[in-house]
């Protein structure tokens, strides 16, 4: 989405493609069914999250200390990606929508609209990143140097 949002600020033209485009996206034909289908395993993926988080604050897991900040590190990001969405993408989506929309469509409020919304996909880009990098950090932290040579 923030590829979009930046391609489609560069003309007025891409700016009317935008608007179809997150019109098509709210409708969700295809990855939506995909995304209901996933949905019921997030309370779990999330439990698993918290419940290694828990087991490091009371000291019930032994490992290092990276494996135990990226998994505080991996449970503080996904939830920043729900507070992002809850409080950045879908207020600013809606506002977008109704700025560049129909009869009163205006240039102006239409860009400042859309710097809120690219400024929100940037930082869920960001995020992203961080949740990628995570598992990786701890892998690398639960192996077990001394034994591997």
């Amino acid at each position: 989405d923030y590829s979009s949002d930046v391609w489609a600020s560069q003309s007025d033209i891409r700016l009317a493609f935008l608007v179809e485009y997150v019109r098509w996206k709210a409708e969700l034909p295809v990855f939506g069914k995909m995304l209901l289908s996933l949905l019921p395993t997030l309370p779990l993926v999330l439990f698993g999250m918290m419940a290694g988080v828990l087991q490091f604050f009371l000291g019930w897991r032994r490992s290092r200390m990276g494996r135990h900040i990226a998994d505080c590190i991996e449970l503080c990001t996904i939830l920043c990606i729900f507070y992002t969405i809850a409080t950045r993408i879908a207020p600013g989506t809606a506002n977008f929508m109704s700025a560049c929309t129909g009869q009163k469509s205006q240039k102006q409020v239409c860009s400042v609209a859309l710097d809120s919304l690219t400024s929100a996909h940037l930082m869920l880009v960001f995020l992203q990143v961080i949740m990628f990098v995570t598992p990786i950090v701890k892998y690398r932290f639960n192996i077990d140097h001394s034994k591997a040579n």
